[in-house]
């Protein structure tokens, strides 16, 4: 058996790679954690928009129809109006 003697050398280079290679690692671990933290904050405000505009949707409808209910009630008092004028003279 014979035994390679540059193997058994120590090479800078494989440390080096070996401690790159964690650091970026750790980085992109980070990177990934933000991006879920963002991904968690945008959902959490995008519930919230849709909450309020289910909240002003819900306005929105009980205005009109009291908008609605008014209409019908001045309507209702023109016509009522317009059926009791008389012409003076007459």
């Amino acid at each position: 058996m014979t035994t390679n003697v540059f193997s058994q050398m120590h090479n800078p280079f494989v440390t080096l790679f070996a401690e790159a290679f964690q650091k970026n690692l750790e980085q992109w671990n980070e990177a990934v954690g933000q991006i879920a933290k963002l991904e968690t904050e945008s959902v959490e405000r995008m519930t919230g928009a849709v909450d309020e505009v289910a909240k002003l949707t819900k306005a929105t409808l009980k205005a009109s129809l009291q908008m609605q209910g008014e209409w019908r009630r001045v309507a209702l008092e023109a016509a009522r109006s317009a059926g009791s004028f008389r012409p003076a003279g007459v």
